[in-house]
């Protein structure tokens, strides 16, 4: 705000010195002194720094990316693991998920011997083998957002017409009052593309086997086997096969088996664009020196007015999904003009120049959906002109 004030006081002084009352030197004609330009102009140095946001209104689209669904539904590759590793001889009664069992303790009592155990019918593969499959399947998701954002400092092409009035005159000396209209575009002055965010599943699946194997030659005695299938005597008491633990007629061991993994990665692309206008209106004392009959050199010190426009529009896709959105940012701003030109004069003809520079010029804040930075609507401004003087 203290800024604002300084460059009104600067405009309210440049209309005290427009309307300063007639006195020697002073022209109090109004139908002379008058001159009317128009030309071409440039706003340079239009800084900008702005960048997607990582949290706009763009990530509901791409974060509505499903996964696998369901696919963490089963057991993990270590607890497969755990639940296998848990059949081991040495710890007491062992028993199996289809019924079967080996119990150290029998009536015999016998260390490392033992008749009360029983598998199943058909339980035992050919080998005297029952195998035991624990199943695993993991998924997992990881996400990571990427910072698109622009820094560049360009230019806008536009046009200015100036109507300028004599105010006092004093031999090669004098200075002028002048108003200043100019308008500037840049399509496209803000431009950033990039990968916004990418999402990878992960899904591992497999089995956990562990092979609980019977001695062949206990396994395939007539005796052993019962005649409903089964194998054991499966009581405390006894009589039945026996199985020596400690001489290896009953081995544990464990294998992995069907292990697969598969991943998936979905990205998603962000592509943001920015259009500039802006139109000033300049309030000015031009003070001169005729450097010869046909040559001015000319300086500028005043206030300024202006409207900036910017629009951003932002673009998503990926796999699945799009999204598409557009938000405008209007800033009005006043703000000191200071500078130099020069011009060439004949016959109320003149073709001439100014370089104008600008302070107390606050950037502009852009706070969005979508995007967010700040942009500088530009440091200085040149301009060519034809005119005449009437």
């Amino acid at each position: 705000m203290k800024k604002a004030y300084g460059v009104m006081a600067i405009a309210l002084a440049v209309l005290a010195g427009a309307r300063a009352d007639e006195g020697d030197g002073f022209n109090g004609d109004l139908f002379s002194g008058w001159r009317l330009t128009a030309g071409g102009a440039m706003n340079g140095s239009l800084r900008t720094k702005v960048g997607v946001r990582p949290d706009g209104a763009w990530r509901r689209t791409a974060s509505a990316y499903g996964g696998y669904g369901s696919a963490g539904a089963g057991s993990s590759r270590a607890g497969a693991q755990a639940a296998g590793d848990a059949y081991r001889l040495g710890g007491g009664r062992l028993n199996f998920p289809n019924g079967g069992f080996i119990d150290p303790s029998d009536a015999a009592g016998i260390p490392g011997e033992t008749w009360n155990w029983r598998m199943p019918a058909g339980s035992l593969d050919a080998g005297g083998t029952y195998s035991i499959v624990n199943s695993y399947l993991e998924s997992s998701t990881s996400e990571s957002f990427g910072r698109v954002s622009s820094k560049d400092d360009d230019y806008a092409a536009g046009f200015s017409v100036g109507l300028d009035r004599l105010v006092w005159r004093w031999g090669d000396f004098g200075v002028d009052f002048g108003f200043l209209f100019g308008y500037f575009r840049k399509d496209d002055f803000f431009k950033a593309d990039g990968r916004a965010y990418a999402r990878t599943d992960r899904v591992a699946s497999g089995d956990y086997v562990t092979d609980v194997s019977f001695n062949p030659a206990i396994v395939g005695d007539p005796w052993a086997q019962n005649p409903d299938g089964s194998y054991g005597a499966g009581t405390f008491d006894g009589p039945g096969p026996v199985l020596d633990l400690g001489a290896g007629d009953v081995t544990i061991g464990h294998r992995w088996a069907n292990e697969s993994a598969t991943s998936r990665t979905r990205s998603y692309s962000v592509h943001a664009r920015g259009d500039y206008e802006e139109i000033e209106m300049i309030f000015a004392l031009k003070p001169w020196y005729d450097v010869t009959e046909w040559f001015r050199v000319q300086g500028t010190l005043g206030a300024a007015v202006s409207r900036t426009h910017v629009k951003f529009d932002v673009y998503g896709h990926g796999d699945g999904g799009a999204y598409a959105g557009r938000q405008r940012f209007d800033d009005w701003a006043a703000y000191g003009v200071g500078g130099l030109g020069g011009m060439f004069r004949y016959r109320g003809a003149c073709l001439g120049f100014d370089f104008l520079a600008r302070f107390l010029n606050d950037e502009i804040k852009i706070r969005g959906r979508d995007v967010r930075g700040a942009f500088d609507r530009g440091s200085w401004t040149f301009r060519v002109y034809a005119g005449y003087e009437f």
